[in-house]
């Protein structure tokens, strides 16, 4: 009897630590998530109220000095997508990068890992899908390849389709630069709360499908260790050095683009073709369009893209919070950008990566139209 006692305090005990810890994981991940919101917000405002002042009028005196067709619309759309690749998206990935490397680099995220392997097996992987998942937060190619650790290939196939569902550091930057910084972080977090619900159910309906059986956890619990500071900053520098030499000149040439076609009035033309499908559907408005086509080059090209053809960053003029929100939530899921779909292909071929493509692209329709139909009933 004495023996059973002592089993169930032992027990009891190491349910208070393990919800203890889940506690503290919750703790950490709220404070880097303001950290990442309230620093990119005050860096972004920073950098855009620097540029206007002491940019702009270079740009414009410089467009208006070359006598040749354009100059002054080209220069416009230099500016704007130099001005919106740094303000709206560096300014946010330079916190997220770093202090995602602080967390991976105190051992954390394995931490983390570990105890969410009975999430996993809820949805037939085990922790072994882990690893790979929880790199689609940064970004969804590492994700992608990384299904290759999987035991069979219905978990390889399960671990790269739901790796699109989630929201890596560029979709990121669209959620806390749009529906955090206009809506509030409270709202960012309900947003991840539904991509979080979305994957859950998705990766139900993988493993009905797949019929998936989980294997036994692939790695032992780490201890913590104090981070070091300097890999975490050269990983944010590298991570953030990327982005500008690939993701800037792309976000550039999309703001030229821009304002070539809406000095030609092509831009309103396409919006046109848009409209009807765009607000039966979302309810989103034409300038969405635009933004939602370059989002697929780049995911963070979805925001800079929107504020360039809405000639504002400040959002609220262009969209209402139930548009917020529903922009918000499609850049997060839809179809995945250029890298990710080469991705796909280099590791499941080109007929599976079109099939995963198409049923992701179905998933997106429908959680779109629901959501619009559902936060019709609450919000304008």
């Amino acid at each position: 009897m004495a023996t059973k006692s002592i089993s169930e305090l032992k027990d009891s005990e190491k349910t208070w630590k393990k919800a203890a810890e889940a506690l503290f994981f919750l703790v950490v991940l709220a404070a880097v998530f303001s950290a990442i919101f309230f620093g990119g917000n005050a860096i972004s405002g920073l950098l855009e109220s620097g540029a206007n002042s002491y940019v702009l009028p270079i740009f414009t005196f410089v467009g208006a000095a070359i006598p040749v067709p354009f100059a002054q619309t080209i220069s416009k759309g230099l500016y704007s997508g130099i001005v919106l690749g740094l303000g709206l998206v560096v300014s946010y990935l330079v916190f997220f990068h770093f202090l995602m490397a602080l967390l991976e680099e105190s051992n954390f995220i394995a931490r983390v890992s570990h105890d969410a392997d009975f999430l996993f097996r809820k949805i037939g992987l085990s922790g072994r899908a882990t690893i790979p998942l929880l790199l689609g937060f940064g970004c969804t190619v590492p994700a992608v390849l990384g299904a290759r650790t999987a035991k069979n290939d219905n978990e390889r196939i399960a671990i790269g389709f739901l790796s699109l569902f989630l929201p890596c550091a560029a979709r990121t930057s669209v959620i806390l630069a749009l529906v955090g910084a206009f809506l509030g972080p409270l709202m960012a977090l309900a947003v991840y709360l539904i991509d979080a619900l979305l994957v859950l159910a998705i990766g139900l309906g993988v493993n009905r499908v797949l019929s998936l059986k989980p294997g036994k956890p692939v790695f032992a619990k780490p201890p913590y260790k104090i981070p070091n500071l300097r890999i975490a900053a050269y990983k944010a520098y590298y991570e953030t050095l990327e982005f500008v030499q690939i993701s800037l000149p792309w976000l550039v040439a999309g703001a030229v683009l821009v304002e070539v076609l809406g000095t030609t009035g092509l831009l309103d033309a396409i919006g046109g073709l848009a409209k009807p499908l765009l607000a039966s559907l979302f309810g989103l408005p034409p300038i969405t369009f635009i933004p939602l086509v370059f989002g697929i080059v780049r995911g963070e090209l979805a925001i800079a893209m929107l504020a360039a053809v809405g000639k504002t960053a400040d959002f609220s003029l262009l969209l209402t919070p139930r548009q917020m929100i529903i922009f918000a939530v499609i850049s997060m899921i839809y179809v995945p950008c250029l890298s990710t779909l080469a991705a796909l292909i280099k590791e499941f071929g080109k007929r599976n990566a079109a099939i995963i493509v198409a049923v992701n692209a179905a998933i997106t329709l429908a959680v779109g139209v629901g959501l619009n139909l559902l936060l019709s009933l609450f919000l304008a």
